[in-house]
């Protein structure tokens, strides 16, 4: 019988935890909070501070001020987001042409080409900070001139970026791909 005891205890043990599990009530305690820190909602939902929201007054515009009507705190002008992106060929449009500086672009593009494998280059024109060049072939070649650009036998260390637009096919079914070399000056 003395063997039996500590069973007894352990299964009187464990049922008296488990029967405490299945009659408290269910609430906790709210932890304690630090002076300044945000207050929790009810388990279950989603607490969350409330979104910007934007005046319904007309877009800020500098030549019409209004006048204030009572003294107030100052707002925030709204902004006035500026048109949709231009394409690199309207970047490029852009650009005053600097002859000088263009010529000797042109003439160490055209030399570095020697080394680039694939297309052919058809066209080359700098203006002042960016070039834009017109290379043609058919798609393994320029796939081949591709990788070729974007290591040390193309543009790699002499050009700050490469941007290849989306090749067009050409009446010949050749492949006509533009890209823009940029450059810092």
């Amino acid at each position: 019988m003395a063997a039996r005891v500590p069973v007894v205890l352990g299964i009187l043990t464990i049922t008296g935890v488990v029967a405490w599990f299945a009659l408290r009530d269910g609430s906790k305690p709210a932890p304690p909070t630090a002076p300044g820190s945000a207050n929790l909602a009810p388990r279950g939902a989603i607490a969350a501070p409330e979104g910007p929201t934007l005046p319904a007054e007309a877009p800020f515009d500098t030549a019409a001020p209004a006048a204030p009507a009572a003294p107030a705190a100052p707002a925030a002008p709204t902004p006035i987001l500026p048109p949709a992106t231009t394409t690199a060929e309207d970047a490029f449009a852009a650009e005053t042409p600097d002859k000088r500086w263009a010529a000797t672009t042109e003439l160490e593009i055209e030399r570095r080409w020697k080394k680039v494998r694939g297309a052919r280059l058809a066209d080359t024109e700098c203006r002042h900070t960016q070039c834009r060049i017109m290379i043609v072939g058919n798609e393994a070649e320029l796939g081949t001139t591709i990788a070729d650009l974007e290591g040390s036998r193309g543009m790699k260390g002499y050009a700050q970026n490469v941007l290849l637009t989306a090749p067009t096919k050409r009446p010949d079914g050749s492949i006509e791909l533009r890209a823009y070399l940029k450059f810092e000056r």
